[in-house]
């Protein structure tokens, strides 16, 4: 039970720092929370999909520093790749 609190107090954490991004980096995180994949959010956004990896990349930095002294980078490593980041 503890474990499942844990891991939601989490996700909400990761969702809020999501909203802080930059605003492509954020714009390439929500359509990902949507669950499209890269091509389809390049061609959303008008964009490559380098681009959109990039963002991605870029994003994941930014969350892995926001983050770190709040959650354990492995929960985080593990979040971002269930949410497919």
């Amino acid at each position: 039970f503890n474990r499942v609190i844990e891991e939601e107090v989490c996700y909400t954490l990761l969702v809020q720092e999501i909203d802080r991004l930059p605003e492509q980096c954020r714009k390439v995180f929500k359509l990902v929370l949507e669950g499209k994949s890269n091509p389809e959010i390049a061609q959303d956004l008008n964009v490559s999909i380098e681009t959109v990896k990039s963002h991605k990349q870029t994003g994941k930095k930014i969350l892995h520093e926001r983050l770190q002294h709040v959650i354990s980078t492995n929960i985080l490593l593990f979040m971002l790749k269930t949410m497919n980041l």
